[in-house]
């Protein structure tokens, strides 16, 4: 794939995966599994930070199989009260809440309908 930097997996399998920039070439393997989504989970869980500060959250997806995956580009995020706080979604800082007001929210993650929620307070 070619322009997007965005792998996206038609079946199980492992492949070798590189890039280059300025004549610069990295690789990495890539290990495609079999399992389902079953659970998601939000860390850092229940935090508190000064308001005017980010918080970045970190989504990690527990599947079928037994394996577990940082799903954090690819899931949407979400605050109750974005008074008190936004979230980004996308590709740039997804997970990063940042905070505007004193005040606690409610930040929700969800994937494919599998959703996991922890709380946010500005102080």
């Amino acid at each position: 794939m070619r322009g997007s930097g965005i792998l996206h997996a038609k079946r199980a399998g492992t492949l070798t995966v590189s890039a280059t920039s300025s004549g610069v070439t990295g690789t990495t393997t890539v290990i495609v599994g079999t399992g389902t989504l079953v659970s998601l989970d939000i860390t850092p869980v229940n935090s508190s930070v000064t308001v005017g500060s980010t918080q970045q959250f970190i989504a990690t997806g527990t599947f079928s199989d037994g394996t577990t995956q940082d799903v954090t580009v690819n899931s949407h995020w979400s605050s109750t009260v974005p008074t008190v706080a936004t979230i980004a979604n996308g590709a740039v800082n997804p997970g990063l809440a940042k905070t505007f007001a004193s005040g606690t929210t409610t930040i929700g993650v969800n994937r494919g309908g599998t959703i996991a929620t922890t709380t946010l307070s500005a102080n």
